[in-house]
């Protein structure tokens, strides 16, 4: 199952230190490999603190994103499709990935986005981990908008992404059935 564009949230069972109470958005699928970024895990710098490190000045009150334990350097934006750069790929309708040199340096000269956020780093599954971490009850799936990716409320984005992954697996079932199918579908949710 492909699931770009889809949410990943932890189960609140998941006690992993990098994946607890995360929600992810998958930006990449292929048979080799999947790419995510976590939406809700502020860290403790701020994007004029990073643009200052770079020789930028910016105004601005953002802080930086934790986008996951993988390439932790790795510099990325998500936003809405009103924006882009030479490294810009539209995800969904309403949210593509950026990640350019030039980027940093266009938010510190006011050309952004409608809706924006920087992250470091991401999360990277091998061939088949993916797969496998989804048969564990670590996580559950499902669809995504732009306001939980988009928010700033870690808490809020935790508790709509688990609604949006639930009521997803939900519809699921009831379209397997329909087809004559039979599925069983467990989960716990913690509201």
């Amino acid at each position: 199952m492909d699931l770009t564009g889809k949410l990943l949230v932890a189960q609140p069972t998941n006690r992993d230190k990098d994946q607890e109470g995360s929600v992810l958005f998958v930006y990449e699928q292929t048979k080799n490999f999947a790419s995510a970024i976590c939406v809700n895990k502020e860290t403790d710098r701020t994007i004029a603190e990073l643009a200052a490190y770079e020789g930028y000045e910016y105004s601005g009150s953002e802080v930086l994103y934790y986008g996951g334990p993988s390439n932790p350097t790795a510099l990325v934006m998500l936003h809405t499709p009103d924006w882009e750069c030479d490294n810009t790929y539209q995800i969904t309708d309403d949210i593509c990935i950026s990640s350019d040199p030039t980027m940093l340096y266009r938010i510190c000269d006011g050309d952004t986005p409608t809706k924006w956020k920087l992250f470091m780093g991401m999360f990277t599954w091998k061939k088949g981990e993916l797969s496998e971490d989804l048969k564990t009850p670590s996580w559950i799936y499902g669809d995504t908008t732009p306001i939980i990716v988009f928010s700033e409320d870690e808490a809020k984005q935790y508790n709509w992404a688990i609604k949006s992954c639930s009521r997803f697996m939900v519809d699921q079932y009831f379209k397997i059935r329909q087809k004559g199918g039979y599925a069983l579908f467990v989960w716990v949710v913690f509201l």
